[in-house]
């Protein structure tokens, strides 16, 4: 039992003492300390977690968290404190998650926003006519897969499938097309 200053019991690092005792224990196999050792971690870093992403995501990033302590338990050197090795742990599997989330959401482009500003209704200055030409440039195959998914109403995956193509090749495709027209019609991206 540990005092503080006051002469009163410090909890915190009790608990930190028995976290550290039933990890050891539980690398030595000791099933039930391991046991209770990853369920009072995972509630200590569930709510460090909480705090950094998305709540629907939190659960995975603490499973990945726990997966990568338990594959690094060799690496804890017993005489240093547990909670720091296991919140840079933590911390890690956190920061993995924002880049994985960050980067995928920064190379998202919603296809739809430039179909839509693409094959807007024409203006007077004649933008439908000078579209049309564009389009007209395309291949066959290409301007089938437009025609499917922006004037028929085919969801992508649709329109992949009358193809033979993955749903992430027409994707592509039609967002590559449509970049490759605006620049051609001046349109700033």
């Amino acid at each position: 039992m540990s005092l503080n200053i006051f002469g009163e019991r410090d909890a915190k690092q009790d608990q930190q003492a028995e976290l550290t005792r039933c990890f050891c224990l539980g690398r030595s196999g000791d099933a039930s300390c391991y046991r209770q050792f990853l369920t009072e971690v995972a509630h200590l870093l569930r709510r460090k977690i909480r705090h950094c992403v998305a709540e629907s995501d939190v659960e995975d990033v603490l499973q990945e968290t726990l997966m990568s302590i338990h594959k690094a338990s060799h690496t804890f050197d017993g005489d240093r404190p547990l909670m720091p090795w296991l919140y840079a742990i933590a911390t890690y599997r956190i920061n993995d998650y924002l880049q994985r989330h960050y980067t995928h959401t920064q190379n998202e482009t919603d296809i739809a926003e430039f179909a839509d500003s693409l094959l807007a209704q024409p203006s007077d200055n004649g933008i439908e006519s000078e579209t049309i030409s564009w389009l007209a440039n395309l291949s066959e195959r290409n301007q089938a897969i437009f025609k499917l998914v922006f004037i028929d109403g085919y969801t992508m995956k649709e329109a992949a499938k009358a193809f033979d193509m993955k749903e992430s090749a027409v994707k592509v495709m039609i967002h590559r097309q449509i970049k490759h027209i605006r620049q051609q019609m001046g349109v700033n991206l």
